[in-house]
């Protein structure tokens, strides 16, 4: 498995990262780790910010408000498990920039109230067709799928 390093080494400029930080039980400061780690890339970092081809998500939502306090110019994600109470997206609107629940959790109004709290909302994962075609109906901002040749059919930008 390549380090983040690695990874974003062979990235070609301009290529989209979703770095989704797994919840490690017994594991603390991910997020500050996460930050250090970008920083320490500037070129890379600096030009994902300006680009807009980075976010870091997880369900780890104080690892992600750890990542955000110290390095708060790359957008963040917050998955949800369930679909999200309105306290929970309220307070997620407060300093993340997504909202992003498991498509069955998912329905217009959701969409809708996400976007209202000035958040994105990505769905995941979408890997049969006529799902994809419901999120994309539903308005969502994205589908995280295994399968994004069958997505871009789905828009028709194959």
């Amino acid at each position: 498995m390549p380090t983040l390093r690695e990874a974003v080494r062979e990235l070609d400029p301009g290529t989209g990262l979703l770095l989704e930080v797994k919840v490690c039980e017994g594991v603390e400061g991910l997020g500050a780790d996460i930050a250090r780690e970008l920083r320490s890339m500037p070129d890379y970092l600096w030009s994902a910010v300006r680009g807009d081809t980075l976010v870091v998500q997880s369900f780890d939502h104080e690892q992600m408000r750890a990542f955000h306090q110290r390095l708060g110019v790359v957008p963040v994600g917050l998955l949800f498990g369930s679909r999200p109470s309105e306290a929970e997206l309220v307070a997620a609107s407060r300093w993340a920039e997504q909202a992003n629940p498991r498509f069955r959790d998912t329905d217009p109004a959701l969409v809708d109230r996400v976007h209202e709290l000035g958040m994105a909302i990505n769905v995941w994962t979408v890997n049969d067709e006529a799902d994809m075609r419901t999120a994309v109906s539903h308005g969502v901002d994205g589908v995280i799928t295994d399968h994004p040749e069958v997505l871009l059919e789905v828009l028709g930008r194959n």
